[in-house]
């Protein structure tokens, strides 16, 4: 696989010196991104995300033009007309990282976009996730891995991460949003649980089309709720026909228009 190592393509692996907090620590941050074929979608969203995440931690970083470079990557590796899986990342390579400017990885994978009217099982995840870190998306991610495994053993597609309180924060990974006949509720971490929730590009791209409510969301709720839906950057916006037992009417009408905002090359979308 050829990838962007931060200054040049090249094919092959990349070092990481075992003393650095890349390879000690797993301190570093990514985006993923959809690549349609012939564009990078939701590019400055994603960017914006990354860059306040470095600026956060105190992180120097250099930002190139990732459109270009996204782009000769995705040629090089043969993916013209085919859709693929897009990663921006920023790794501590030495020590800390405090005195040096990061400069992003690129890569790209193969990925099938799933058809608009995939629809997904849900479980809830056993383990409690409550901590500000959940607003960033590190390689600290063991948890969602985990998360996600244990639900594919259980056989269900994802898994709802919890506060201790049982408050509904998001998916392994994806971003929630309920429908209960008049409105979509997507959640929200109560303020007074410490938790975090990563803040979606999907979600953001489509505020116009659905105008989410934002506000807690308890799980003894969610039989109450008529429609659920996962978003994500790659998988778009699908129907959820069940969490945990509980059986959801599905109806797959916002998914398709929800898409095309989601995948669209267009940058207009920022996060807040």
């Amino acid at each position: 696989m050829i990838f962007y190592d931060g200054h040049n393509f090249v094919d092959g692996g990349l070092s990481l010196p075992v003393d650095g907090a890349a390879f000690r620590y797993g301190i570093s941050f990514f985006e993923t991104l959809l690549w349609d074929g012939d564009h990078v979608c939701q590019l400055e969203a994603h960017c914006a995300r990354i860059h306040a995440s470095l600026r956060t931690f105190g992180y120097a970083y250099d930002a190139p033009d990732y459109a270009q470079l996204l782009t000769e990557l995705a040629k090089r590796n043969g993916f013209g007309g085919k859709s693929g899986r897009l990663n921006i990342i920023y790794a501590v390579r030495e020590g800390l990282g405090v005195t040096q400017t990061m400069r992003p990885v690129l890569t790209i994978a193969p990925y099938t976009i799933a058809p608009a009217e995939t629809v997904q099982k849900l479980c809830f995840c056993p383990q409690v996730h409550q901590s500000w870190l959940a607003a960033h998306k590190t390689a600290n991610y063991l948890p969602y891995i985990h998360a996600h495994q244990q639900a594919n053993a259980a056989g269900f597609d994802d898994a709802i991460l919890l506060t201790a309180d049982g408050y509904v924060l998001e998916s392994s990974s994806s971003a929630l949003c309920f429908f209960d006949g008049e409105q979509y509720i997507s959640p929200l971490a109560p303020p007074e649980s410490g938790a975090a929730i990563l803040p979606s590009t999907a979600l953001a791209s489509v505020r116009d089309m659905l105008h989410p409510v934002f506000r807690p969301v308890h799980r003894s709720e969610l039989a109450n709720f008529q429609h659920v839906y996962v978003l994500n950057s790659l998988r778009a916006m699908l129907a959820v026909s069940q969490i945990e037992g509980h059986d959801f009417a599905i109806d797959v009408t916002p998914c398709a228009p929800a898409r095309a905002f989601i995948h669209s090359p267009d940058q207009n979308f920022l996060l807040d």
